[in-house]
């Protein structure tokens, strides 16, 4: 197994690519952003005590609410 340097780790946080998945591109992290935060969540409706799939939704974008997020509000997206 090959050891990364911290440059190789660097590089790796900061060039990231949108990555085909079987649920569509995902990206893992950009500049400001280490986050997955356009990865489709589950909807799920609960009546009744029954569940059910009510489709899926991804982030249109971090909203800013002033905690000094660094992904908030489009800020590494």
């Amino acid at each position: 197994m090959a050891a990364l340097s911290g440059a190789d780790v660097r590089r790796a946080l900061t060039d990231s690519r949108p990555v085909d998945t079987p649920v569509g591109a995902i990206t893992y992290f950009s500049r400001t952003c280490h986050k997955i935060v356009d990865y489709p969540m589950a909807i799920v409706e609960v009546s009744g005590g029954s569940m059910r799939s009510a489709g899926t939704k991804r982030v249109d974008r971090v909203p800013d609410i002033g905690d000094g997020n660094s992904c908030a509000a489009g800020a590494g997206q």
